[in-house]
């Protein structure tokens, strides 16, 4: 069963881990939240993109 994050765009992708890491950083968002991570990571994997390409789209794009 393919998670939500797999039909977003990568930009969107690397958006929501983004945010969600500095969450969970600040303590805004729980640890249980690393699940969601995982999730999109596995999404980004998917597309063919790895976690550090990942950022690089977010800071170049």
């Amino acid at each position: 069963m393919k998670s939500l994050y797999e039909n977003l765009p990568v930009d969107f992708l690397a958006r929501f881990y983004y945010e969600i890491r500095k969450n969970i950083k600040k303590r805004v968002l729980s640890e249980a939240m690393y699940f969601e991570l995982d999730l999109i990571e596995k999404a980004a994997k998917n597309k063919g993109i790895t976690i550090e390409e990942l950022h690089k789209y977010l800071f170049v794009h």
